[in-house]
């Protein structure tokens, strides 16, 4: 089952990047970032030294273990489903479209590819290009030219690139409205030889994407035993062959430990708000923090000059969690239910991220009051807001409530403060809309013709909240009308013919509070 992606009206083109303005820069958690998805190993595989919860303390990864020590680690950050499949594609759009459980089909060959491939506005490429941020994927082993194996856009469609790349580990190749574009196409690009493309592009805001994504190959991300079976490259196995467990995870170690500083060390991440996310696909099945044998915990971490050092949280995360961190910094719509309820990740970065708020309703009436609740994270707590509702109303605290006196469309802003003062802006539009009426017309159920007959019309506010008398005019289809006193009013009516007449008679209010309503009633 897959859910319905959460649409609007969203551009497919790139713009120029609105992140090279410092004051733009300046305003966000975070104005570039580079994400790469490792594969197979369970969090207590990697840093077990790290946590007293696992069940040995032997290190293989003694690069990942000090990384982790050293930046930000998320200790309970789970994985979706198995296998791969299904991870990397909630990682791009938040919803894995009914591939959990199945044998990592390639793109577009049965009904849960199939339904990605079909997808419009679903993913976060759509909503990146929508907002003007760039993006690009590099991909190790992928090869510079799609051969036989074209998409219409000009992707490549095989499985095995010019190595030990796997489509699989690919998301992006997932979705059509990508894959059937050239100029998306031509974003997905081969990482290079030792990923200097990447490096390169990390080389200058000219050239660095605000979203990067490199997925290694298959011997550096720990998928497959490539030193100790350097022909066969067999697959690792995270659960059991410990032998081969150990050898994908020293020479995954010892591949990060050549690239992440030279990211570090890159003039994007040395001049600019970059962050560096690094985290696997899936685990084994085990998380330390509550001892669960169900959950997944990976091996997550944050790093780079907008992360908190030396920081390590418990709390409850999940790859919809790595779309919403990146929504929320940026101000992106939410793609699905899941990235929506999901909580950002906003704990690690030394900014307060931009608070975002929820009404209740979500589009009040005229006089029903709205409960608001906003939230942040970021920086150093605990946090202070101001509100500005946008009628020359104002308000403090985490929640408050606020009732409109008419109907329109009002900008909220909201202002955050952390316990060291700094402080980021968020503003929202909020409609407010009339409050609902119901009218009545009551007439005598006989009449003469030649004699005026009189109707008495009421109009009665049903709306939420305290009620308040509906002003205006009823109008009936015959051409009389009368105005409201005191939410009624009569009309007179005279017949001209005998026979099985409609009173028909429309409310339109003057007040701009009220909703327009309607009314019949036959007559003989």
């Amino acid at each position: 089952m897959s859910l319905v992606p959460i649409t609007g009206a969203y551009h497919v083109q790139p713009t120029l990047n609105p992140m090279t303005d410092a004051s733009s820069a300046n305003s966000l958690p975070f104005n570039y970032i580079v994400t790469i998805v490792m594969e197979n190993q369970g969090l207590c595989n990697i840093v077990p030294a790290l946590l007293a919860a696992c069940l040995n303390n032997v290190t293989y990864s003694p690069f990942m273990t000090s990384l982790a020590n050293s930046a930000s680690l998320a200790e309970n950050y789970t994985g979706i489903a198995h296998p791969s499949l299904s991870n990397y594609l909630t990682l791009l759009s938040g919803q894995n479209w009914g591939c959990a459980g199945l044998a990592d089909p390639p793109p577009n060959s049965d009904p849960c590819t199939s339904a990605a491939w079909n997808s419009t506005n679903s993913n976060l490429i759509d909503r990146l290009e929508a907002s003007g941020f760039t993006w690009k994927a590099y991909m190790e082993d992928y090869p510079s030219s799609c051969g036989s194996n074209c998409s219409p856009g000009g992707c490549f469609l095989g499985d095995h690139g010019t190595g030990q790349y796997a489509v699989r580990h690919d998301p992006f190749l997932y979705f059509g409205d990508i894959a059937n574009s050239p100029s998306r196409c031509s974003r997905v690009v081969p990482s290079g030889t030792n990923d200097t493309s990447l490096l390169n592009d990390l080389g200058s805001a000219a050239t660095a994407s605000n979203f990067m994504w490199l997925t290694p190959n298959l011997c550096d991300d720990m998928h497959n035993d490539c030193t100790t079976n350097a022909t066969s490259h067999i697959m690792c196995d995270g659960n059991g062959n410990k032998t081969s467990t150990i050898s994908c995870i020293r020479q995954g170690d010892t591949y990060l430990a050549k690239l992440v500083p030279s990211i570090l060390s890159s003039n994007i991440f040395t001049t600019q708000r970059a962050a560096l996310f690094i985290t696997f696909d899936e685990g084994n099945g085990f998380c330390p923090t509550n001892q669960n044998q169900k959950d997944d915990c990976i091996y997550t971490v944050w790093a780079g000059p907008v992360a908190k050092k030396h920081y390590a949280s418990t709390k409850s995360y999940s790859h919809s969690s790595f779309l919403s961190t990146i929504e929320s910094a940026w101000s992106l719509p939410p793609l699905t239910s899941n990235d929506t309820s999901a909580p950002p990740m906003s704990e690690f970065f030394t900014k307060v991220f931009p608070p975002h708020f929820r009404a209740d309703p979500p589009s009040p009436e005229v006089g029903q009051s709205s409960q608001l609740t906003v939230a942040t994270g970021g920086g150093v707590g605990p946090y202070s807001f101001t509100w500005n509702f946008g009628d020359s109303s104002t308000a403090t605290g985490t929640s408050t409530t606020h009732a409109y006196p008419s109907a329109g469309q009002y900008s909220i802003t909201v202002n955050a403060t952390d316990s060291t003062g700094a402080s980021t802006l968020y503003t929202q539009t909020i409609t407010v809309t009339p409050r609902s009426t119901r009218m009545t017309l009551t007439c005598p159920r006989n009449g003469t013709v030649g004699i005026a007959l009189t109707c008495q019309a009421t109009v009665l506010d049903t709306g939420a909240g305290p009620p308040s008398l509906p002003l205006g005019k009823v109008s009936l289809t015959s051409g009389e009308s009368c105005t409201l006193m005191n939410g009624t009013c009569s009309v007179s009516i005279l017949f001209s013919a005998t026979g099985l007449w409609s009173v028909f008679g429309s409310y339109i209010a003057t007040d701009a509070s009220h909703a327009s309503s309607e009314a019949s009633q036959w007559l003989a």
